[in-house]
């Protein structure tokens, strides 16, 4: 999270471009982390796992700049 944050960070310095990012439904450890770095909810699609070749529903999340500059 720490390494995130520092990206995250010199991100929204740089470029004020919303970034958008996902989990996998039920990869609670994963959503728990974007939802800590500030990403919301921005909808679910369908996508093909690279491994096993199965289709699973993400979620998608998005964070924009001043999501991000009024976290606590």
């Amino acid at each position: 999270t720490e390494a995130a944050i520092a990206v995250l960070d010199w991100h929204f310095r740089v470029d004020r471009g919303a970034l958008v990012s996902g989990h996998a439904i039920g990869n609670d450890r994963s959503r728990n982390v974007l939802v800590k770095l500030g990403f919301r909810d921005a909808g679910r699609v369908q996508r093909t796992h690279q491994i096993t070749g199965k289709v699973r529903e993400q979620q998608l999340m998005e964070l924009n700049a001043s999501d991000w500059e009024a976290r606590p």
